[in-house]
C-alpha cells in the first residue's frame, strides 16, 4: 500500500475522460477492463479490511479517502 500525502494524484479532465471511454468502448475491450477495475477494488477491499484493523488504520484511511472518488 503506498500512503502518504506526498504520493502525486493524477486527475483526467472530464473531456480527455469521456473520449478515453469512447475509445475503449470502440475496441470492444470495455467489460474485460471493467472486470480487471473491479477485481482490483475488490482486492484492495480485502486488503483494507485488513488494514483497518491493525496499527495501520490511520495510513488506510487516509489511502481510502484519497481512492474515493476513484
Amino acid at each position: 500500500m503506498k500512503t502518504g500525502q506526498t504520493d502525486p494524484r493524477f486527475f483526467m479532465l472530464n473531456t480527455i475522460h469521456e473520449y478515453a471511454e469512447e475509445l475503449l468502448e470502440a475496441s470492444g475491450e470495455v467489460n474485460i477492463i471493467y472486470l480487471r477495475y473491479a477485481n482490483f477494488f475488490l482486492q484492495l477491499s480485502a486488503n483494507a479490511e485488513l488494514g483497518l484493523r491493525k496499527a495501520e488504520q490511520q495510513k488506510w484511511i487516509i489511502y481510502l479517502e484519497q481512492e474515493y472518488y476513484n
